[in-house]
């Protein structure tokens, strides 16, 4: 997080972080620091290039963002309560900010030989948010 070479990412501190709700971010007898050196150390024996590191960093980054994405339902239909996130994740996963807008709040339903768009609930948009960021996971 305070790497220099990772500024460009905008990490922020766990506790910012949706899907680290509820985690414990510091362990005893776990020195952060050493382990993120030895990760790096690991990346470079395997002959990963900085470019290739620093994507990795940035996709895990981006899957974080994705989880702090937080829908309002309406009458309607569910919408995003701040672009924040969606253009933080956007930009980190090399998205386009309205088509991961669309991706995750609009559905194409294919009835017969036409394909409509349905808006999807909050509880809808929240479950394909998940599904998406545990498939860049994996």
């Amino acid at each position: 997080r305070k790497e220099p070479e990772l500024a460009s990412l905008g990490i922020r501190e766990p506790e910012e972080y949706s899907f680290l709700k509820g985690s414990q971010f510091s362990a005893p007898g776990i020195d952060d620091a050493r382990c993120f050196e030895e990760l790096k150390e690991a990346f470079k024996a395997l002959a990963f290039s900085w470019e290739v590191q620093l994507e990795i960093f940035r996709v895990v980054i981006g899957i974080l963002a994705l989880g702090n994405l937080d829908f309002a339902e309406t009458e309607e239909a569910a919408s995003l309560k701040s672009d924040d996130a969606l253009k933080t994740a956007a930009s980190l996963l090399g998205a386009d900010a309205e088509a991961l807008r669309k991706f995750v709040l609009v559905r194409r339903v294919k009835v017969a030989l036409d394909v409509m768009e349905a808006k999807r609930t909050a509880a809808q948009a929240k479950a394909v948010r998940d599904t998406f960021a545990r498939l860049l996971y994996r």
